[in-house]
């Protein structure tokens, strides 16, 4: 518990004396804030003056919404380990008794943990949608692992927090693949499958539907999307520290 409280102060030290950090960590707060305040007012705007229902798209817009939380706080632990990676301060960790097993792990599933439970705030809090909570907890499992995959894909690709800032930027494509998931109709959209985000939304909408079957698949196939990217990323950092 020691160790625990240690890194949490030494992450929370690294985010206060960013200026960057310090707003991606309030990006989840705003994405809460946009749905629960600003959505209402933009779909009851174009119900009265442009004849849309823009209140049928919502369960996507959530969906889609309910990522970006998980994403931010990747970019967050990301970045952290870029920075302790450019200070030595993970070849001075790997010989101590917590080594860079435990230091991972803490990062990863901290971010994990940030990310699940504001899977819950996006979804009920917002008042946008009515998911039944039934489905809940393994969405938010999936959604959840979005966080460790992109501070993996930061970790493992770039060699400093400059060049992370610009692979950050590469991570727009990969959120591309929920709009593929719900606006392409035919079967092509699977290709888009590749990319762990796109399960997310099949899965969310299935919930939504309340097809149990469709659901349960697609969880499946985003879990083990999510789990074999995160693994591919872990091995390139891993290496990387040999």
């Amino acid at each position: 518990m020691k160790k625990i409280f240690a890194l949490s102060f030494a992450d929370a030290r690294n985010v206060v004396r960013d200026s960057t950090l310090i707003l991606v960590l309030f990006g989840p707060i705003g994405v809460f804030a946009f749905l629960r305040f600003v959505v209402p007012l933009i779909a009851d705007h174009l119900a009265a003056e442009r004849t849309f229902d823009l209140w049928d798209h919502c369960p996507f817009i959530v969906s889609f919404m309910s990522l970006l939380p998980s994403m931010l706080f990747g970019l967050i632990f990301g970045f952290i380990i870029l920075d302790e990676r450019d200070e030595d301060i993970i070849s001075f960790i790997a010989v101590t008794p917590l080594r860079k097993s435990g230091y991972l792990s803490y990062k990863l599933l901290a971010s994990v943990l940030m990310s699940f439970i504001f899977f819950f705030i996006i979804v009920y809090l917002s008042g946008l949608i009515t998911l039944p909570i039934k489905y809940a907890f393994a969405l938010a499992v999936m959604v959840a692992l979005e966080a460790p995959m992109v501070a993996l894909f930061l970790a493992a690709f770039a060699v400093n927090k400059v060049e992370g800032l610009a692979f950050s930027k590469m991570l727009g494509v990969m959120y591309l693949a929920p709009f593929v998931a719900y606006f392409v109709e035919s079967n092509w959209q699977y290709l888009a499958g590749i990319f762990p985000p796109f399960w997310v939304t099949k899965a969310f909408l299935a919930a939504k539907d309340n097809t149990s079957l469709s659901y349960w698949v697609f969880i499946a196939a985003g879990l083990t999307t999510h789990l074999g990217v995160i693994g591919l990323f872990l091995k390139r950092f891993v290496d990387n520290q040999r």
